[in-house]
């Protein structure tokens, strides 16, 4: 296990921020962590830091510097290593990785930091407060992409359909609450895990069929943005989002492994393979 700090030369580009702009300052830091920001640009963002100029522009990030350096202070390293450590073990992942102890806009809690199998890494957001019970759930949840990545990751169309990324997301959800730390799957855990309004709960539990069934006709599409957006993050704004990308992934694993499939071989199936596994059981 690598731990790669970045707070350190976070700090330094605080500094420069103030006498050569906080656009410039950002694209230079994060190009002291290609592989990282390359990853995250293309595949979480889905746009070049070029068109994020505004979001930069408007993040603290002396806040952000700030509780990066407390959150250091009282010891979210080693919950992060410890969690990773035995998430490891479970899952029966013997090879070197890399942790990046992140320091990024505050808007990314964690994330795979890597698709390419000779490197696996992730990345665990500390420069913003995080509860131990997130740092509990997010560790086990990436290091699950992780593992995947490692044995699927070369294949790209595990990250450029939807398909692909449903099943992803559904094995990372219900490894990190679902099965790590032993909560039945349900409507209610679900959005408990995944941070959903009671508006959003109580859409979920009125439209959640007709949700599968609308995800059916999604699955070979590539995930654009505007799905991405729509497929896989909460917009706490509206009511009716609730992540169905996510939901249907989840439906399916655990489908599978209530049937007696091994969730640590699931992860490293190939996403065809699982969903064919799934249309055995309908």
């Amino acid at each position: 296990m690598q731990i790669i700090e970045m707070i350190d030369d976070y700090a330094r580009m605080v500094e420069e921020s103030k006498t050569i702009g906080k656009f410039n300052a950002y694209k230079a830091y994060t190009e002291k962590f290609p592989d990282l920001f390359g990853f995250i640009f293309e595949h979480l963002y889905m746009q070049p830091i070029s068109a994020l100029q505004g979001l930069i522009e408007q993040a603290d990030f002396e806040c952000l510097l700030k509780q990066g350096l407390e959150n250091r202070r009282i010891g979210m390293a080693r919950q992060i290593v410890t969690s990773a450590s035995a998430v490891a073990d479970d899952l029966d992942f013997d090879k070197d990785f890399r942790i990046y102890l992140g320091m990024e806009l505050g808007n990314i809690g964690g994330c795979l930091a890597s698709v390419d199998p000779a490197r696996p890494a992730l990345f665990i957001g500390t420069e913003v407060t995080r509860s131990a019970e997130f740092i509990d759930q997010i560790v086990p949840h990436e290091f699950n992409h992780m593992v995947r990545a490692s044995a699927v990751g070369a294949d790209l169309s595990e990250i450029n359909t939807v398909l692909g990324r449903a099943m992803a997301e559904g094995l990372a959800v219900y490894y990190d609450g679902l099965a790590f730390n032993h909560q039945p799957f349900s409507d209610e855990s679900f959005a408990l895990q995944n941070g959903l309004s009671q508006a959003q709960i109580r859409y979920l539990s009125k439209s959640g069929d007709s949700l599968l069934t609308e995800m059916e006709t999604k699955l070979d599409l590539p995930p654009t943005e505007a799905l991405h957006r729509d497929l896989f993050i909460v917009n706490s704004g509206d009511d009716q989002s609730c992540v169905p990308g996510y939901y249907y992934g989840t439906s399916v694993i655990a489908r599978l492994v209530e049937s007696g499939q091994s969730l640590a071989e699931l992860t490293r199936l190939p996403s065809q393979q699982i969903y064919d596994a799934y249309l055995k059981l309908k």
